[in-house]
């Protein structure tokens, strides 16, 4: 992709680029999920990262009711309509009825209403449904990278940091969640690598002898 910048002086791009980039490489940078994770549904008002919370939590009637509350902020008159017709009145057939065609989820959710399903089937019908627990794990994760970065070192690895090394060298790379799996064996929680290779990356927890010895630069 491309990167547009903007409201650069005459002349004064190239020099920026050069020190930023500088300080970049020197220092790196926070890995943020940015804000397309984080938007409304598709051209509803609905808040992803709040539902996302509620599924997540397993709290289905909450997100069932979160996800068909009229939005505080502006949408059209139908969609409106149709949230208060179930939200005020509970009349699912109106709501359904009103509820626009590009409110894929909320049409979704209201049919499984509809049919009778549970508030957690009925949650888990909705065609975004996972898509609304990453945007809230994103959140979760941008906060908390924001919080280790204001509490503890940006240039080395601190105790209890997972890093991958290499077999082959001393050398840690950033960690890709892709390259995971969970799975549960006698009640823990494990991760397991997915690549198939020898030479594949071995999971380490860094020690408080490692974190004074600064033995691992994330930088």
């Amino acid at each position: 992709f491309n990167i547009l910048l903007r409201h650069l002086r005459p002349g004064s791009g190239p020099l920026m680029l050069n020190r930023t980039m500088g300080k970049i490489v020197k220092g790196g940078f926070i890995n943020y999920f940015g804000h397309q994770r984080f938007g409304n549904s598709a051209a509803s008002m609905m808040p992803s990262i709040t539902v996302g919370k509620l599924l997540s939590k397993g709290d289905w009637e909450n997100a069932v009711s979160e996800t068909l509350r009229p939005p505080a902020l502006s949408c059209s008159p139908n969609e409106r309509k149709a949230k208060l017709m179930y939200s005020r009145d509970k009349d699912v057939d109106e709501a359904l009825r009103l509820m626009p065609g590009y409110c894929h989820d909320e049409r979704m959710l209201l049919q499984a209403i509809k049919d009778g399903k549970s508030p957690k089937d009925a949650a888990l019908s909705m065609p975004h449904a996972r898509l609304f627990k990453f945007a809230y794990w994103s959140r979760v994760w941008n906060l908390l990278a924001s919080e280790r970065a204001r509490r503890m070192s940006m240039r080395h690895a601190v105790e209890g940091d997972i890093v991958l090394v290499r077999k082959d060298r001393n050398s840690t790379e950033a960690i890709h969640t892709s390259h995971f799996s969970s799975y549960t064996k006698d009640g823990e929680n494990t991760m397991r690598f997915n690549i198939s290779s020898d030479n594949a990356p071995e999971i380490h927890f860094v020690t408080k002898e490692e974190e004074k010895g600064a033995t691992f630069d994330i930088s």
